[in-house]
């Protein structure tokens, strides 16, 4: 169902922020985006109905397509517009124990941080990665384990290890040479062993290139030229690579 959107103003993030770091109990305070003590009109509508999804990446190219009428400069930075989003939709991002609890994960994964915690957000970051790489955004969003469904709840180890990395989040040649490194096509998975801690690993990739943007504009250069120039210890994962 789409609808006028409303969205927290201060008070009503603060109220959130509240109910959040006091475990997520009882029921969610929608009832703040209902208050106008607590939240303002926007310009635009927002179906909140959110259908199932396979995985972050899924989810991802929903909200893409959900919030291609907004510009993203409007919302990229707002704080209390994807936390909104993530009050709205928390049953939906967050898992319970068997006995039915809510288990609430840290502040970051619900109230936006502007900082290199920004990745961790739940709900803007699939958004972001999709819009920004499209399918070359799925080894940062899906999992290593195979399943029909993963939790939105579940963030991927790649994306924890170079997420805090902006510059190179926000570099679709670097990230199109990852993708096609650390992500199996052929089986529509991340390849094995990604997570050790050996040459070539995320657990390497933003020290890497970091050492190398202080000698190439990798801003600037092909795909093939970034491949071409990666040190020996990523030869492991270019099995398979097809580079123009």
């Amino acid at each position: 169902m789409t609808e006028e959107f409303r969205k927290l103003n201060n008070q009503g993030l603060e109220e959130f922020k509240k109910w959040i770091a006091e475990g997520g109990k009882g029921l969610l305070p929608l009832h703040l985006l209902e208050s106008r003590q607590h939240s303002v009109p926007t310009d635009f509508s927002i179906s909140v109905d959110l259908p199932d999804f396979k995985n972050r990446f899924e989810f991802g190219k929903h909200l893409v397509e959900m919030l291609k009428h907004i510009p993203h400069t409007e919302i990229e930075n707002d704080i209390n517009f994807w936390s909104t989003l993530a009050l709205t939709w928390f049953d939906s991002i967050s898992n319970r124990t068997e006995n039915g609890h809510r288990i609430v994960q840290e502040m970051a994964r619900y109230i936006l941080k502007l900082n290199w915690h920004d990745y961790r957000h739940l709900v803007k970051t699939p958004w972001k990665l999709v819009r920004l790489h499209d399918q070359h955004s799925k080894f940062l969003l899906v999992t290593s384990v195979r399943k029909e469904v993963t939790p939105l709840s579940v963030t991927n180890e790649t994306l924890e290890q170079i997420g805090s990395r902006q510059t190179l989040l926000r570099n679709k040649q670097v990230i199109r040479v990852l993708s096609k490194l650390y992500y199996d096509s052929s089986n529509d998975q991340l390849k094995q062993k990604l997570f050790s801690k050996g040459g070539g690993t995320p657990h390497r990739t933003g020290i890497i290139v970091r050492q190398l943007t202080l000698t190439y504009d990798l801003e600037h250069m092909s795909e093939r030229a970034i491949y071409d120039i990666l040190p020996r210890e990523f030869d492991r994962w270019k099995e398979g690579g097809q580079f123009d």
